[in-house]
């Protein structure tokens, strides 16, 4: 099996490296072909010209993940609606006159009937 030597290597990109694989449970022989695989798949699957692009969409769908985390916890914070504001009879109301105040095409559609 063939075997590489990698020369000069900046002793961050070494301690980086090393924590990496200890978090992995790897040697860092095992973790920097790890590391050589998953880039190679990824250049192979994006292109080359690619590459920078799939990593630029993966960050921004991970950012998009979180918007909606951040969106799901702060909507799960409200407190639910009890009491109607005068003037509702029920909650259909409410989203009605929003409806038809936003889009009036709707209250002529639904007349029509």
């Amino acid at each position: 099996m063939p075997a590489l030597q990698i020369k000069d290597c900046p002793q961050d990109v070494y301690d980086r490296l090393k924590i990496c694989a200890m978090e992995e449970d790897r040697s860092m022989s095992q973790q920097a072909l790890h590391i050589l695989r998953t880039f190679l798949r990824m250049r192979a699957v994006s292109g080359y010209e690619g590459f920078a692009s799939a990593v630029e969409e993966e960050l921004k769908e991970q950012a998009r993940i979180e918007k909606r985390r951040k969106l799901l916890a702060s909507i799960g914070e409200l407190k639910p609606v009890t009491e109607l504001p005068p003037g509702y009879d029920s909650v259909a109301d409410m989203i009605h006159e929003d409806r038809y105040g936003r889009f009036p095409e709707i209250v002529l559609e639904e007349t029509a009937r």
